[in-house]
C-alpha cells in the first residue's frame, strides 16, 4: 500500500514538471505587440499553446451544433441569425464540475429568449489540476480564436445577406473564473483590431491565481472590454492564492456576494455533491479528487455561475407570468474592506425593487453611479431575497 501510495505521488510530480516544460518548450513563439503574455505566476513569459477550440451553437430550433475555424460556416446548419440576441459562454479551470454550469446556463436562456447561444470548449487544456498556469496561459489562445469566429461571422453575414455590425443584436459574453478573462480579453481584441465593440461582458468570479497584480496580469477582464462590464464575486482572494477569485472592482459594476464569500450554503460536506453529478468518476484520478476535500472553496467559486442563473430563471418566470419575479439579487452601494458591523448596517438599508439596482442578467437595466455593490443571499434555492416594497399610505 506504502508504495503505491509513493508512486501515486511520483506520477503526481512527474506530470506537474512535464506540464511546467510543455509550455515552454512547445508553445506558440509568435510575440503579441497588443497586450504581451506575462503572467503574475510564472517568471519566464508564458506563451500559449495551440489547440482545438470547439463551438457549440445552440437556439430553440437546434441544438449543440459543433462548429470549428477548420469549417465553413453555414448559418442555415446553425441557425444563427445576427440580429437576435447573441449569448457567448466559456467556462474556466475544471469547468464541467457541479454538472457543467454552462450548459444549464444555455439552457435557461433558451427557456428565456429564442437568441442565438454559443458554448465555447476548451477542455483540452484545462482540465488537469496540475497545469493551471498552462490554462491560464492559453486563455489567450481562446480568445482569439473567439475573435476569429466573430470577424468569419461578420464577413459571412456581410457578403451572404449584407447584414452589417451595427445591425446585430446584443452581445453578450459571459465567462467564467479564467473564462472571465477570456471573454475581456476577446472583447478587447475585436474591439480595438476589428472595430467590432461588444455591448456586454459578464465576469463570474474571475479567477485570482495568475492574475494577482494588475501591471503582470494585461490579459485578465477590465471595464474597458466592452460597454458594459459587471463581475460577480462569489469567492475572493483577501490575500495572494487564498482564494479562486480576484478580490479588486474590474467592471462598471462589481457585486460581492455575501462580502465576496464564503457562501451560506458551502461547507466541506458540499464537495460530494461535486461528486454525485459527475457521469464518469473514472476520468477523475487521485490527484484531481484531493484539492476537493479541503473546504467548501470549490463551491464558493462556482456559486457565481448558480446565482446567474437564478437570475435568468426569475426573469424568465417573471416574463412568462407578466408578473414580479419571486425575487431578485438586489444590489446595495458598499466598499471594499467594510468591517462585518458595516456590511451588516449596509444589508438593513431600505431599499426597494423601484430604488435599488440588482446583479444578473438584468443588471443593464440600471445605472450605477459607484462602483462596488454588496448582495445578500440565502442559503438555498433560488439564493434571492424578495424584495420589500415601499409603503403605499399617504399623510391625511
Amino acid at each position: 500500500m506504502m508504495g503505491e501510495s509513493r508512486r501515486s505521488w511520483l506520477s503526481v510530480a512527474a506530470l506537474f514538471l512535464f506540464c511546467g516544460s510543455f509550455h515552454l518548450a512547445s508553445a506558440n513563439q509568435e510575440i503579441d505587440q497588443y497586450l504581451g503574455r506575462k503572467l503574475n505566476c510564472w517568471k519566464p513569459e508564458l506563451t500559449y499553446d495551440t489547440f482545438k477550440v470547439k463551438f457549440f451553437f445552440s437556439s430553440r430550433k437546434k441544438s449543440d451544433q459543433l462548429y470549428t475555424l477548420d469549417n465553413e460556416f453555414d448559418s442555415r446548419h446553425y441557425d444563427f441569425k445576427p440580429h437576435r440576441r447573441t449569448a457567448v459562454l466559456v467556462h474556466g479551470f475544471l469547468g464541467k464540475i457541479y454538472g457543467d454550469p454552462m450548459r444549464a446556463l444555455k439552457r435557461h436562456l433558451l427557456a428565456w429568449q429564442n437568441m442565438n447561444v454559443i458554448i465555447v470548449r476548451w477542455e483540452e487544456v484545462c482540465t488537469n489540476l496540475f497545469c493551471y498556469e498552462r490554462a491560464a496561459a492559453d486563455t489567450e489562445f481562446v480568445a482569439k480564436q473567439i475573435r476569429l469566429l466573430f470577424k468569419s461571422l461578420d464577413q459571412h453575414f456581410v457578403q451572404k445577406t449584407r447584414i452589417l455590425q451595427e445591425n446585430w443584436g446584443h452581445v453578450h459574453f459571459i465567462g467564467h473564473s479564467l473564462g472571465a478573462h477570456t471573454v475581456g480579453h476577446a472583447a478587447k481584441l475585436l474591439k480595438y483590431e476589428d472595430g467590432f465593440e461588444i455591448d456586454r461582458v459578464t465576469g463570474l468570479d474571475p479567477a485570482e491565481p495568475c492574475f494577482e497584480t494588475i501591471g503582470k496580469a494585461p490579459l485578465r477582464l477590465s471595464n474597458d472590454s466592452a460597454r458594459f462590464v459587471d463581475v460577480i464575486h462569489t469567492a475572493v482572494a483577501r490575500s495572494k492564492n487564498s482564494a479562486f477569485g480576484l478580490l479588486e472592482p474590474l467592471g462598471h459594476a462589481d457585486f460581492y456576494v455575501n462580502g465576496g464569500g464564503p457562501q451560506p450554503d458551502c461547507n466541506k460536506l458540499t464537495i460530494f455533491k461535486v461528486f454525485r453529478k459527475q457521469r464518469t468518476m473514472t476520468d477523475l484520478s487521485y490527484h484531481k479528487l484531493f484539492p476537493f476535500a479541503l473546504n467548501g472553496g470549490i463551491c464558493d467559486h462556482f456559486h457565481s455561475v448558480i446565482v446567474f442563473i437564478e437570475s435568468v430563471k426569475q426573469v424568465a418566470y417573471s416574463e412568462g407570468k407578466q408578473e414580479a419575479a419571486q425575487c431578485r439579487f438586489t444590489a446595495r452601494p458598499w466598499q471594499l474592506g467594510s468591517t462585518a458591523e458595516q456590511q451588516t448596517e449596509a444589508k438593513e438599508d431600505s431599499c426597494y425593487a423601484s430604488s435599488c439596482p440588482e446583479m444578473g442578467i438584468n443588471a443593464d437595466k440600471y445605472e450605477f453611479p459607484e462602483r462596488t455593490y454588496l448582495v445578500s443571499t440565502t442559503g438555498k434555492e433560488p439564493f434571492c431575497i424578495v424584495p420589500a416594497q415601499p409603503s403605499n399610505s399617504t399623510a391625511s
